[in-house]
């Protein structure tokens, strides 16, 4: 984390890990492609093939073109989700900037958060990576803040604690 005591205003960009949307997509990659290639396997198994028919083919075809398009919409799916979202500390404020192409700007103020907790898998733990969960004063649990699978996520949850000591909640 950049370090506070500069005078100017320094905007710190708390952005997901992209090993986390790098073994998300290859395991939606392993498991769609082990799927396809049961498929093909029990095909095989099923018909004798030693005579191809164009609808074997037509068939093996399409099945394979499925695979495509899901692969696609996965990989743009967690394109989407790692674009459309970003958080900034700027000061003693959290930025939240929700959008790609019509961007929404929400602003908290650090002085309102008043519980700060991390979730974070085994895998998260090895790799550096967690949820932050900031709790703003007066919000129900529908309005609190995820931080979702931002890197170094125990840096930034001592950061957010250091806000809570000195707006004197107690955590």
């Amino acid at each position: 984390m950049k370090s506070q005591k500069v005078e100017k205003q320094m905007i710190e960009h708390l952005q997901p890990s992209v090993i986390v949307i790098l073994l998300r997509l290859i395991l939606a990659i392993f498991i769609l492609d082990t799927l396809y290639a049961l498929f093909v396997l029990a095909f095989y198994g099923l018909y004798d093939l030693h005579e191809w028919h164009d609808s074997y083919i037509f068939g093996l075809l399409l099945f394979h073109t499925l695979k495509f398009i899901l692969i696609s919409a996965i990989v743009i799916r967690l394109f989407i989700n790692w674009a459309s979202r970003g958080y900034y500390l700027s000061g003693h404020q959290l930025i939240e900037r929700v959008g790609i192409l019509n961007t929404t700007e929400i602003t908290h103020e650090l002085s309102q958060v008043k519980e700060v907790s991390l979730k974070r898998s085994w895998m998260g733990s090895k790799l550096n990576y967690g949820t932050i969960i900031l709790s703003l004063a007066g919000s129900s649990k529908s309005q609190d803040v995820y931080i979702r699978d931002v890197k170094n996520a125990m840096e930034y949850m001592h950061y957010f604690d250091e806000h809570l000591q000195v707006q004197g909640w107690v955590r």
